[in-house]
């Protein structure tokens, strides 16, 4: 990777913390598609905001970040604890 790919990556990166940053981050992994809970915690570099138990053994984990630019994402997963998809993502 060259130092300007380098130095790319690093102004073009979401802050840490936020749920643009977990986004970008399993997005470098490849994408939400196979991932686990885990792999979700570990780029969002947290724990949800909250888990809900939903029908058929799913759960929904959502985070939230910011004060001022608000992030929010839901995202649902199998009884495995793999993604199945997400409920929903805004921004304001």
């Amino acid at each position: 990777m060259s130092l300007l790919t380098k130095i790319a990556e690093v102004t073009s990166r979401p802050a840490a913390g936020t749920v643009a940053r977990g986004l970008y981050e399993i997005d470098k992994q490849g994408g939400p598609v196979g991932k686990t809970e885990m792999d979700f915690v570990r780029a969002f570099g947290r724990n949800p905001n909250s888990i809900t138990a939903m029908p058929g053994g799913q759960w929904l984990l959502q985070w939230r970040s910011g004060r001022t630019n608000i992030q929010s994402i839901a995202v649902l997963f199998d009884p495995t604890h793999t993604f199945v998809k997400i409920t929903s993502r805004y921004q304001v």
